[in-house]
């Protein structure tokens, strides 16, 4: 039996789980800082998308949106992300049928986490007119929640 063993394979190995190596730490590194995500990425649009969730059924809870709502889009006042948490505040914008885009005259604030790759709210704040209290939106027992990624509503 004449088996052939690639010398370079060792070699090519190693340099594949360098590479590997380097990709995730580079992933990692970029969410050791809040940052906001841009607009198109992927998490901007996965945030969005659990938050847009919560208005299924053209409804927000027991609240009823706009007759002829197609869906909801939200004009973000403030999205930060860092270590799998997400702090989101936006008002939510209601289009219709016709494209004429209602807003909802409140804001929605949430926390977020990443869990097995898939945002969950922690913390949903809901609509509202008024500033929520910076100790509403920090999740209870979490000592490694980020606070840098909440907005910073009482400086201004």
């Amino acid at each position: 039996m004449n088996t052939y063993r690639n010398p370079r394979l060792p070699y090519q190995l190693l340099g594949m789980l360098l590479l590997s190596a380097l990709i995730s730490t580079t992933s990692f590194a970029a969410d050791e800082t809040a940052h906001t995500p841009p607009p198109g990425s992927i998490t901007r649009k996965a945030i969005c998308d659990v938050m847009r969730g919560l208005y299924a059924d053209n409804k927000y809870g027991d609240e009823p949106l706009k007759a002829g709502t197609v869906r909801v889009l939200f004009e973000i006042d403030h999205l930060k992300v860092k270590n799998g948490w997400a702090a989101f505040s936006g008002t939510p914008i209601q289009v219709l049928k016709n494209g004429q885009q209602v807003p909802i005259d409140a804001v929605h604030t949430a926390v977020l986490k990443l869990v097995n790759n898939r945002w969950q709210i922690v913390i949903n704040h809901g609509l509202h007119g008024d500033v929520p209290e910076m100790k509403d939106l920090i999740p209870k027992g979490q000592k490694q929640f980020p606070r840098e990624i909440l907005p910073d509503w009482h400086s201004h």
